[in-house]
């Protein structure tokens, strides 16, 4: 029994300063657009952000095309 005392006293501030450290880390601020470049914005995203990111354009041009630019505009 004594042995399990001691055992939760030592667990318990670990896992305390564990928990700060992470919401500390958490906290760090990350580039946001009209604040940041976009350059700096997309270098802070994850591989599945860009990914995520490329999917969705993807899906939107697909379900909604823009449309053909009409001959007269092309001419010069």
């Amino acid at each position: 029994m004594r042995k399990t005392k001691t055992l939760g006293k030592l667990i318990f501030p670990v896992a305390l300063l564990f928990c700060f450290g992470v919401r500390l880390k958490a906290q760090r601020p990350l580039p946001q657009l009209r604040k940041n470049s976009v350059k700096e914005v997309i270098a802070a995203m994850t591989l599945e952000e860009k990914a995520k990111q490329q999917k969705e354009n993807f899906i939107q041009e697909f379900m909604n095309p823009s449309p053909p630019i009409p001959e007269f505009a092309l001419q010069r």
